[in-house]
């Protein structure tokens, strides 16, 4: 690696990692912040599965709030007093003000239906719409967290949503775990034979790109049909021996040769190289950063 692709690496760890990937454990963060930060004391949290329901899970936790779903809204009973109900199942007083939680929300396709939905089961309720993350421009929230500009990749749902139509991923600690050092060929084979699934998302990979050489090949076509892997197209190191072998150089070639809109590799240090050789984002499922220009 050269001098000026280090000096670059460098620079990289303060400008990249945190554009353009939603971590996990900044959500939470921001989520707890905003839970002191709501227009007002909720009697009722309603959030939306699956994302949502995870972050309304934390709110309901941290503020002490009864939780639903909204497939769970009709089981509410009227109390006796006029326009108030109460939770059927748990003794926590009127329900007179609603937040329904989303993660993130663009058009509201989801979160406005849930709304309209509750309002008619609880007509004299306050209803509010939030989300952890609000777009800069479309839907207008009662409460958010922070607002987002731009498209983003979350990790807890960057093996579902398919935000990207091209993805090309690595083999070896992304769809299946790290491979360990064997002494033997025969180890190594067996381990390849039966390596543990790791993150294959739901979605057609386009690209599965991998350093394993192109001899293992039936053996690895067999793994990715066995765990149920669909994907478009298996690129393997040609190399014969470990002196012709470039494991980065290999990857950068076939990803400037198929140009996905995205690569996730396992390794943080290529990860930064593949984005600074071929300038494709790439997402670090180790380190969960995304390097992008």
């Amino acid at each position: 690696m050269n001098f000026e692709l280090v000096l670059k690496t460098a620079l990289a760890n303060l400008r990249y990692g945190r554009k353009g990937l939603i971590r996990f454990e900044d959500a939470i963060a921001l989520t707890r912040d905003w839970c002191s930060r709501l227009p007002m004391k909720y009697d009722l949290l309603v959030g939306i599965p699956r994302s949502g329901l995870i972050f309304a899970n934390f709110m309901s936790n941290e503020l002490s709030i009864p939780l639903s779903i909204p497939e769970m809204l009709p089981f509410y009973w009227p109390a006796r007093s006029e326009n108030t109900y109460s939770w059927s199942s748990m003794t926590r007083g009127p329900v007179k003000s609603i937040l329904v939680v989303e993660d993130m929300t663009t058009y509201g396709t989801r979160i406005l239906p849930v709304r309209e939905k509750t309002k008619e089961l609880f007509p004299g309720a306050i209803v509010h719409i939030g989300a952890v993350y609000s777009p800069v421009e479309g839907i207008v929230l009662d409460s958010y967290g922070t607002k987002l500009d731009g498209t983003s990749i979350t990790e807890w749902d960057f093996l579902e949503e398919r935000t990207y139509q091209n993805v090309a991923v690595d083999l070896d600690g992304v769809l299946c775990q790290e491979c360990p050092l064997y002494a033997t060929e025969e180890e190594y084979v067996r381990w390849m034979e039966t390596a543990v699934p790791y993150l294959i998302p739901s979605y057609h990979i386009h690209s599965v790109i991998t350093s394993r050489r192109e001899k293992y090949r039936a053996i690895t076509e067999n793994w990715l049909r066995h765990n149920k892997v669909k994907y478009y197209r298996l690129f393997m190191d040609p190399s014969s021996n470990d002196s012709e072998r470039d494991l980065v150089g290999w990857k950068v070639y076939c990803i400037n040769q198929r140009k996905p809109e995205i690569f996730i590799e396992s390794s943080d240090r290529m990860a930064q190289e593949i984005h600074w050789r071929t300038s494709i984002p790439v997402i670090c499922s180790t380190s969960m950063r995304m390097y992008v220009a």
